[in-house]
């Protein structure tokens, strides 16, 4: 199988078709003594990424040109591709395991009819309704709880818009069943007041579906208004969604979010925000955020922070605070405070940054790190929060009140010494201190990555 998969691939190079792929790689070698366990030796790690793809065709269509005011738009993709990755790539080829497969796609990327210039109607689905507010804390750059999302269940529809106005609507059904389905949405633009100084926005969803005498009914409602000027931003978002079953009470859920942004200068700004909603519905996987406790509590977050730059002659130091409050309207309520400074001192940059986690757990987070950059090489020393990249936490205390961990890193690295490759001396330590004290380990490795 593996033979004639080579037979194959060296076949579709042979007739001249369209190659693109993309091969990743790393080989490393470390040189290390651990001080703790006396492990010591060298180390090799070798690894990759393969991928590529044979692209038999690939068309793109668009028809778009018109000589009058009511005219029709169309775009569509098209392409036929032969696929082959390998994730972890052994090093012997008769165990290396292959994953190809044709694929065939068809798309319909747009399809208007235009109506003058202002009013455009879009015939691929019904779209989405408008939603405003979320959790302003981060988690792989989206909003960590959304819990109100917009409707978009029936795909069978149009889609509207006039100018700066947007809606949808979609229905199907079966009349000897007594079955439908019926979706409609529309969201206004922004509108500006007071100077262009403050803005609203709205927009609401409705959906039904419906089998004879039963049905279940849901409707989200999304607003938001701001106001901005030049050393004051603000805006609060609000969205619900109103659920009804036939023979059932119906069911609110909302959310809603608020920020303030102050300006003192161009470096310096304080900031606040806050988030809202129904506890359960911010961890539905386990049934709600409180179980056990009271599973109608609602949830609040809310952080106060602040952030400013200071010129000390060719120094700059930049400094930053915050107050978190987690579940703030429950007991076992949250608070953490942190707070980090880092100033710039020609080739040198030193950062100290701290932590402190009240009410629910006696755990305080500090970090140093003093770091040499010039054009050979960088050197670092780091202790606390700010070694081994912020992974590890510091300063957790026992009964007695006494730090149990403290982590150490000191390094050096190179990319210049030896081109293609970084050069690395490293000591760890994850912990200097405590019943647990550790001797650490030190480590020289070579690393050529593409």
């Amino acid at each position: 199988m593996k033979k004639g998969l080579i037979v194959l691939l060296i076949a579709v190079l042979a007739t001249s078709f369209a190659f693109a792929g993309k091969l990743t790689g790393k080989a490393e070698i470390d040189l290390g003594y651990d001080f703790d366990s006396t492990d010591w030796g060298f180390k090799n790690i070798v690894g990759g990424k393969y991928s590529f793809k044979f692209e038999f065709d690939s068309t793109k269509v668009e028809v778009g040109e018109h000589k009058t005011n009511v005219w029709a738009e169309l775009a569509a993709e098209a392409s036929t591709v032969l696929t082959y990755e390998d994730k972890d790539i052994a090093f012997d080829w008769e165990e290396t395991e292959f994953d190809v497969k044709a694929t065939a796609t068809f798309e319909i990327t747009k399809a208007n009819i235009h109506v003058g210039e202002d009013l455009t109607f879009g015939i691929l689905n019904a779209g989405t309704s408008a939603t405003f507010a979320a959790d302003y804390h981060k988690k792989n750059g989206k909003p960590k709880y959304d819990t109100v999302k917009g409707l978009s269940e029936l795909a069978q529809g149009f889609t509207v818009t006039y100018k700066d106005w947007n809606g949808g609507f979609g229905a199907e059904g079966n009349a000897d069943d007594g079955i439908y389905d019926v979706f409609a949405h529309v969201a206004t633009p922004e509108f500006k007041f007071v100077e262009d100084k403050v803005s609203a926005q709205a927009g609401i969803g409705f959906v039904t579906v419906g089998i004879k005498d039963q049905n279940v009914t849901r409707v989200v409602i999304g607003t938001k208004a701001g106001y901005k000027e030049e050393k004051l931003s603000a805006s609060v978002a609000f969205d619900a969604e109103i659920s009804k079953e036939t023979d059932q009470d119906a069911e609110f859920d909302p959310e809603a979010s608020a920020n303030v942004t102050y300006k003192f200068s161009d470096d310096a700004t304080v900031a606040l925000d806050a988030y809202f909603t129904k506890g359960s519905l911010t961890n539905p996987e386990v049934g709600g955020l409180y179980v056990g406790d009271d599973k109608d509590a609602f949830k609040l977050d809310a952080k106060v922070s602040g952030a400013d730059t200071a010129t000390l002659g060719d120094v700059k130091v930049l400094s930053s605070v915050y107050v978190d409050v987690t579940d703030a309207l429950i007991e076992k309520r949250e608070l953490a405070v942190g707070a980090e400074q880092t100033a710039k001192i020609d080739a040198f940059t030193v950062t100290l940054a701290e932590e402190y986690y009240a009410l629910r757990a006696k755990a305080l987070k500090l970090g140093a790190k003093v770091a040499y950059t010039q054009e050979k090489f960088t050197a670092w020393i780091a202790v606390g929060s700010l070694a081994y990249g912020r992974a590890l936490p510091t300063f957790n205390f026992n009964a007695d009140k006494k730090f149990q961990s403290l982590p150490l890193e000191v390094g050096i690295q190179s990319t210049t010494i030896v081109e293609n490759a970084l050069l690395k001396l490293t000591y760890l330590n994850k912990n200097l201190v405590g019943d647990k004290a550790q001797k650490g380990a030190i480590t020289a490795s070579a690393t050529i990555a593409f």
